[in-house]
């Protein structure tokens, strides 16, 4: 008998201590992920409140990063260069391009301007996770005169920092041969600055509803 009950005890002793493993290993889980949903209490936000104690903002989640013109040329894209290059979306010129100034002012207006556009996609080496080339792609809405501006500005930029600028109109069909500029720049430094896509692509015109809206 009384073997019996430390046997007993024995076994009730481990499944105690197995219990107690697998609570304490959910509690560590929990603290380690934070997944937030509606305050509770009110909010602590900072978010800006109407006079009612409601938010004056409503934000709403998109459904996706592209538009449907974008969306094309992404997946035109990516049976391109698969396996060769990674393609980032709408990445921050700011993320990209780095720069270096005497005075902290001038740090912060040339910080802002950069960080306020951005590149409709970037290439980046499988093999070295280096960035070889950002790509612009350029729909009806290039035509205005800021439009004209910004391009400039981000076509200097890339010139100045030595980062290949590859631009495509937007169109149905692409022809890809600029790529052929960038191919293998992994290994390689020396490299065009701003690349363009061969005139027959240049000469085709967006096509309706390709038109991505402002951009930045």
């Amino acid at each position: 008998m009384d073997v019996f009950l430390l046997i007993a005890g024995l076994g009730l002793a481990v499944v105690l201590g197995v219990i107690a493993s697998l609570i304490g290993r959910h509690h560590r889980n929990r603290a380690s992920v934070d997944i937030w949903g509606p305050p509770v209490g009110g909010s602590t936000s900072g978010i800006e409140k109407d006079d009612r104690g409601g938010h004056s903002v409503t934000f709403t989640a998109r459904a996706g990063l592209m538009s449907a013109g974008e969306e094309r040329f992404y997946r035109s894209l990516r049976n391109e260069v698969a396996g060769e290059f990674i393609i980032a979306m709408k990445v921050r010129i700011a993320d990209v391009i780095s720069h270096k100034c005497r005075d902290r002012k001038t740090w912060f207006r040339e910080f802002g301007r950069m960080s306020q556009k951005h590149f409709d996609f970037v290439l980046i080496s499988t093999s070295t996770l280096r960035i070889c080339a950002a790509i612009e792609l350029d729909d009806s809405s290039h035509t205005s005169k800021k439009a004209r501006r910004r391009d400039q500005y981000v076509n200097e930029l890339c010139n100045q920092a030595g980062l290949p600028l590859i631009r495509f109109r937007v169109r149905n069909h692409y022809d890809f041969s600029a790529l052929s500029s960038i191919r293998g720049m992994g290994k390689h430094e020396d490299h065009n600055r701003v690349l363009r896509p061969s005139r027959e692509d240049n000469r085709k015109r967006p096509s309706d509803g390709d038109s991505d809206g402002d951009r930045t």
